[in-house]
């Protein structure tokens, strides 16, 4: 019987932690709100291992049974990844499951440990590669006809979880021009003229994946700190802007990046509360209206109906 299944504790970790403030802000239940902290607080770790730890998978769509550690080069097999589950299923070579539980569970992101997000740039990491030997395994034993042809498989470009794989990558800060490429070339091959996939088998869930990768590359809020173009490929794409993306506690954000840099933030708040930034300027004191704050994240008293105009102090 399998148990501790990674994306079942990352949502139990979501459902439990949200609870008191969705309690608090309905005004209903208070004597449950510390017992629904504790059972977040108490819950399973993620269970997680080095990939020398995983042994044969089986491929349904393709119709293999891999050693994982086959087909992974030697400096991968020492580094440490999540598992699907601690008794049970700890790999899947078609069924990237183990990313669930930073997205959508969002219970992984930019603010956790240092350990935990480097777990998860690894599993991103693993399963890229992983997919990549996947497919030229695959056409070495079923060489298509007319000569070799690349094939693209799983991971980002499955054709069940990409919509949530693309945006976990994102929210665990992988290297965004990964992640930009992955998106282009998916698009380019894969993209039908009325925004669906091709061999997309279910219909209106993979429409979500380029608004999400995008919005979550330029805008993230789902920690309760608001990040400007926190995983963007300022780089190769320093030019850049969105306007009145939603952001988590009823905000709307507009905000531009010229050379790689972030030259303009505007904020409306509709609702009363607090506004938490991570300051768009690191090092640099900011003003808001006629005010100046500082430190890494800034946080603002709002009244419904406000609108920020945030930029650097000079």
């Amino acid at each position: 019987m399998p148990e501790n299944a990674v994306n079942t504790l990352g949502y139990l970790k979501l459902f439990f932690s949200r609870m008191p403030s969705l309690s608090a802000d309905l005004g209903l239940d208070e004597a449950h709100r510390a017992r629904w902290d504790e059972i977040a607080q108490k819950l399973s770790p993620f269970p997680s291992g080095r990939v020398a730890d995983l042994d044969s998978s089986y491929n349904r769509r393709r119709k293999l049974t891999v050693d994982v550690r086959d087909l992974l080069p030697a400096d991968m097999l020492e580094k440490r990844v999540f598992f699907n589950e601690e008794k049970g299923n700890r790999w899947s070579l078609g069924f990237p499951g183990n990313i669930m539980h930073i997205y959508p569970a969002g219970a992984i992101g930019l603010d956790s440990p240092p350990e935990l997000l480097e777990t998860a740039r690894n599993t991103i990491a693993v399963r890229s590669e992983q997919e990549k030997r996947l497919a030229e395994y695959w056409l070495r034993q079923n060489p298509p006809d007319g000569g070799s042809r690349h094939v693209r498989t799983g991971a980002w470009n499955d054709g069940n979880i990409s919509c949530l794989f693309f945006p976990a990558a994102v929210r665990v800060g992988f290297d965004p021009d990964v992640i930009f490429d992955e998106l282009v070339t998916r698009v380019a091959t894969l993209g039908l003229p009325n925004g669906f996939f091709d061999r997309n088998p279910h219909g209106i869930e993979n429409l979500s994946l380029v608004p999400n990768t995008i919005q979550e590359m330029m805008l993230q809020s789902h920690e309760g700190i608001i990040r400007i173009f926190p995983v963007w490929p300022r780089r190769t794409h320093p030019n850049a802007r969105f306007a009145n993306l939603w952001a988590n506690g009823a905000f709307q954000v507009s905000a531009s990046l010229r050379a790689g840099t972030v030259c303009s933030v505007s904020i409306r708040a509709n609702r009363d509360g607090e506004l938490v930034l991570q300051n768009p300027w690191p090092g640099h004191v900011v003003s808001v209206g006629s005010h100046q704050v500082s430190g890494d994240c800034l946080t603002i008293p709002v009244k419904a109906g406000d609108v920020l105009a945030i930029r650097p102090a000079n």
